[in-house]
């Protein structure tokens, strides 16, 4: 039998696997020093990753004629890109987020036991795979971070130039580190799907929730315009998640596409079983990531339409009957 996972569990585990990368906004009722403790993380990820990706981009006409490092640049560069943009586009919508996620944990809070099992069937649904998701992309980090030890050939997990010679000394570490943590916080970049996914399943759970609450109405729809100032207020809130999470969901299909090309590339081609490895991961973590935002989204339409069955199906006035919402 799989362990079910509490809705406090899987928020705070969402609220974990992106914490390198600053995405989570912080609430409503934080203080200033907090909101400016979180602005100066958020500045100091920012520019970690813009640090490494200066210096993969001054590597591409040193190895260009490398297809192996070339490939493995593409990719670093890829994610690097994936965290500035997503990080970027969550900064300048930080207060809808703000927004969305205080109302959602309010309703955690307060929610009646009917309520709280339907989320928890949420969860139930969807824990396992967002779990798995997340193991993968920390998961093609860490065999980024190792290959300098395992690959004989390879000093650094990257490629990277820098203006400075990092042959050794404690310039070599702290490159070495620096490229560690910039490696964890692409894997933190990638898991942002699933912090945007989780609020588009809690919009798809009140709305489920809104259905049920009309099926077991038995006062022949007599507060008919509440039902359709509710509906409203939770598109309202679905409305205002895909509007952010568009831009996320645009960043990964586009970078993600580029760099699975590019991998399958290098795992079709004649390369040893070391690379391979390195690209693999990578490859498979591309792929999956392309279906976090979809399988929410449509998750979405479906209780829409069941929402729509439900409505026409319940004892309206009929003068309301035929009434779309």
């Amino acid at each position: 039998m799989v362990h079910k996972v509490s809705l406090e569990g899987a928020v705070n585990f969402t609220r974990l696997s992106v914490r390198l990368v600053c995405t989570w906004p912080p609430s409503g009722s934080a203080t200033k020093w907090q909101i400016a403790r979180e602005d100066y993380a958020w500045c100091i990820s920012f520019l970690s990753v813009l640090c490494l990706l200066i210096p993969l981009i001054n590597s591409i006409p040193e190895y260009i004629t490398n297809p192996i490092v070339i490939t493995q640049t593409m990719c670093f560069c890829s994610a690097c890109v994936i965290i500035m943009m997503k990080t970027l586009v969550l900064r300048l919508h930080r207060k809808k987020c703000q927004i969305l996620v205080d109302e959602m944990e309010e309703f955690m809070n307060n929610c009646c036991e009917e309520e709280r099992r339907v989320l928890e069937s949420y969860v139930d649904k969807c824990w396992v795979y967002h779990t798995i998701i997340s193991f993968m992309n920390y998961l093609a980090s860490i065999s980024m971070i190792i290959s300098p030890f395992v690959i004989s050939d390879q000093k650094m997990p990257t490629a990277a130039v820098y203006p400075f010679s990092i042959e050794s000394g404690i310039p070599m570490y702290l490159a070495f580190v620096h490229q560690s943590i910039v490696g964890l916080q692409t894997s933190a970049g990638l898991t942002v799907d699933c912090q945007m996914a989780m609020m588009m399943w809690y919009a798809g759970a009140r709305l489920e929730l809104f259905a049920i609450e009309i099926q077991n109405d038995s006062s022949d729809m007599k507060q008919f315009s509440y039902y359709i100032e509710k509906h409203q207020r939770l598109l309202v809130y679905a409305t205002r998640v895909s509007e952010t999470m568009r831009y996320v969901a645009f960043t990964t299909t586009c970078v993600c596409g580029i760099a699975s090309i590019v991998c399958c590339m290098q795992l079709a081609s004649n390369q040893p079983i070391l690379v391979k490895l390195q690209f693999g991961p990578v490859s498979v973590v591309c792929l999956t990531n392309l279906m976090i935002c979809a399988w929410p989204t449509e998750n979405i339409v479906r209780v829409e339409r069941q929402l729509f069955t439900t409505f026409h199906g319940s004892k309206c006035h009929p003068s309301f009957r035929g009434t779309s919402l």
